[in-house]
């Protein structure tokens, strides 16, 4: 375990043991606490920030979801985990488990200790050694590529173009693996909240309109949507302070709509 990932972990959990939540909840520079939204979890405060995957995300609905959400981004940013990779899955997938063991219990009653946990967990993850993960041609275990947000394999139809992309550079795979929802919440940051106003705006490129501290891309058939486009808006809305979990799904959507089409 590297000394300075262990000490900035232990002292996140001085942190929790203190009861200063508020230094650890982390907010976009809307002013709005960033909710965890990635890796097949989702840690909302109530169902209506939930974002529709058909079930396939782990859900913890939960009035102190600004608290562990903080938590595992601060856990994952000290491990030094790159968006999308394995690593982070694995991690994240261990820390879901954990505060779904306890999600049944009464409010307030244990959310402090699993905060905790999490902390624990990003401990024992630090003393394992990192494996250098490499993209390259497809092995027979090998994992196909997930939904950025669900973490669900890919459609069947949608591996021929998963193929194609393993043909091209080192940097290209790497972009195209790269969980782009996962990369917006792990940058979000309190910078002082900016003021915002509804109406029509061009972010990445796209049109779009702001409503409410979020923007609704409005694409038209001529838009080609691809992950530099979805990553360039996900930097626009973080610049801008605009809440970005809905963009990022239309776009996601549209782009594997836009996929299966060339496909036929």
């Amino acid at each position: 375990m590297k000394q300075d990932q262990k000490a900035e972990l232990l002292k996140l959990g001085a942190t929790l043991e203190k009861g200063a939540d508020h230094k650890i909840v982390i907010k976009a520079p809307s002013g709005d606490p960033v909710f965890f939204r990635a890796g097949g979890l989702q840690v909302i405060p109530c169902e209506s920030e939930e974002l529709d995957t058909g079930g396939s995300c782990v859900l913890i609905i939960n009035a102190q979801a600004a608290l562990l959400s903080g938590v595992i981004i601060r856990c994952l940013r000290v491990l030094g985990l790159e968006a999308g990779r394995e690593r982070a899955k694995k991690v994240v997938k261990e820390m879901a488990e954990r505060l779904v063991r306890d999600r049944g219990q009464a409010v307030g009653a244990w959310e402090g200790q699993a905060a905790k946990d999490l902390v624990t967990i990003a401990l024992k993850w630090a003393e394992k050694p990192a494996k250098k993960e490499r993209p390259g041609r497809q092995q027979p275990d090998e994992e196909i590529p997930t939904h950025p947000l669900t973490g669900e394999p890919m459609p069947e139809e949608l591996i021929p173009h998963w193929r194609m992309v393993q043909r091209r550079t080192p940097r290209q795979i790497r972009e195209a693996e790269e969980d782009t929802l996962m990369q917006f919440t792990m940058e979000a940051c309190a910078e002082g909240k900016k003021d915002t106003k509804n109406g029509w705006v061009v972010v990445g490129g796209l049109q779009g309109v702001i409503a409410a501290d979020s923007w609704y891309p409005v694409v038209g058939p001529e838009d080609q949507i691809d992950e530099k486009v979805i990553r360039k808006v996900a930097k626009g809305l973080a610049r801008r302070g605009l809440k970005a979990e809905i963009a990022m799904t239309v776009l996601a959507n549209t782009r594997c709509r836009d996929i299966q089409k060339n496909l036929r």
